[in-house]
Order: C-alpha cells, then structure tokens, then sequence
C-alpha cells in the first residue's frame, strides 16, 4: 500500500531531523504529502483527561486506518468527531 510506504518514509526522514517534532507536526506534514500524491488521507484529533492536565493527539488516517501509529497511541484518545467530515480530496 501506498499510503504505509509513504508514512514508513517520512517516519524514517523525522527520526534524522536535529529536532524532535510532536505528533500535529508529524501529522500535518504525513497528511500533506500523502494528499498530493493523491492518497486521501484526514486529519484526526483526540482528547484525554490524566489526573490533573488534559493531553492531546493528532493522527492521520486513510480509508478509517490510522496510518502513523505504530505503537498505538491513538487507543488512549477519544476523537473528536466532526459533523460535517472534512472531505479527503481538498
């Protein structure tokens, strides 16, 4: 799959940056560049509360299938869901 090709790359490329990016980063960049090679692809986000702090997440998903979540980490949140879902061709 094309998709999973593409986030397998730019998880490889992340990993060699002199910074450390957060999950909206990773997340916004994997979304885009799959858009423009034609992979329909949203942006997700999720909520947590833990003890005293709410905590936050974004993924990408396509076709229902989270795609840069190896370990999972999505699971711990609740998305949010969006009414009028954000169409996965603009």
């Amino acid at each position: 799959m094309e998709a999973k090709n593409v986030t397998r790359l730019l998880s490889a490329a992340a990993s060699h940056l002199l910074v450390r990016t957060n999950c909206l980063e990773q997340a916004t960049a994997l979304r885009y560049v799959l858009r423009r090679r034609g992979i329909p692809a949203g942006l997700r986000f999720g909520a947590r509360k833990d003890s005293a702090s709410l905590e936050a997440h974004a993924w990408v998903e396509h076709l229902g299938i989270p795609l840069n979540e190896d370990r999972g980490e999505h699971l711990h949140f609740l998305p949010f869901e969006n009414p009028q879902r954000e169409s996965l061709t603009d």
